[in-house]
């Protein structure tokens, strides 16, 4: 009774950090938009000027080469890269998570390849949360931003409203957005550490050739009529195949009887 308390202390754990994890460097990312804002604000006040207009001038093209460099050192300077690292500590803790599971379950211990896939896993996700995938989610649109309004010699205030909308996100049509940064890191945060956690089970299932799993995945108001009648129940792997085949729903996919 002990072990089974035990277990479910730790699948609780496991499964609610799924979503814990990922939420907490949204957070992180959300907070450091701010922060980039203000600081991106203070370079673009740094080009030349006639008035409101921004113009197009030797020094300002100086400054525009320079950009993307500047920006990486505002980025690199926030709580930004300071959540990534914590996100990748909690990835090592829910692997020790995971392991504890196993340990109690079935007396497994990590083995080297399972540690080396998660080690692999964790820096695949740092790498598209601080490396070149990082063009596209912050230092293109903001540079872009910024060039248009050197080359066309735009209004000042009109280029930090369009700063703040593709740093920070805002109001569309009617329709609020988030920034570019946190629009990327949300889903590739809550994508890695899901896969992950995931790689972990999948290599021990390999190691120990387990044909049955538990459905673990945790019940909200909102999950669906076909978790809520799997949740806590043991299947082999052979019927859920089928799931993958019959679309996920109760009618294609029906509990045994």
């Amino acid at each position: 009774m002990a072990q089974s308390s035990e277990i479910e202390e730790l699948l609780k754990s496991k499964n609610e950090r799924l979503d814990s994890v990922p939420s907490r460097l949204s957070e992180a990312t959300v907070r450091s938009q701010k922060q980039l804002f203000n600081e991106v604000r203070l370079l673009l006040e740094s080009f030349e000027r006639d008035g409101d207009y921004i113009l197009t001038t030797p020094g300002n093209i100086v400054k525009l080469n320079e950009l993307k460099r500047q920006l990486q050192r505002l980025l690199y300077s926030s709580e930004y890269v300071q959540a990534v690292k914590a996100f990748a500590s909690e990835i090592d803790k829910q692997a020790d998570i995971n392991n504890a599971v196993y340990k109690t379950m079935v007396d497994y211990d990590e083995s080297a390849i399972t540690a080396a896939l998660i080690d692999s896993s964790k820096r695949s996700a740092v790498d598209a949360l601080l490396g070149g995938s990082m063009d596209a989610a912050f230092y293109e649109p903001v540079a872009q931003t910024i060039s248009s309004a050197v080359s066309t010699g735009a209004g000042y205030v009109e280029t930090v409203t369009a700063l703040r909308l593709a740093i920070e996100g805002g109001e569309v049509n009617g329709s609020v957005i988030d920034g570019r940064l946190s629009r990327y890191v949300g889903q590739i945060a809550s994508d890695s550490f899901a896969i992950t956690d995931r790689t972990y089970g999948n290599q021990v299932s390999v190691e120990l050739q387990l044909e049955f799993y538990r459905y673990t995945g945790g019940l909200l108001d909102s999950s669906r009529p076909f978790c809520k009648a799997r949740n806590g129940y043991y299947f082999h792997e052979k019927e859920i195949e089928t799931w993958i085949n019959g679309g996920g729903d109760m009618e294609s996919n029906p509990l045994p009887h």
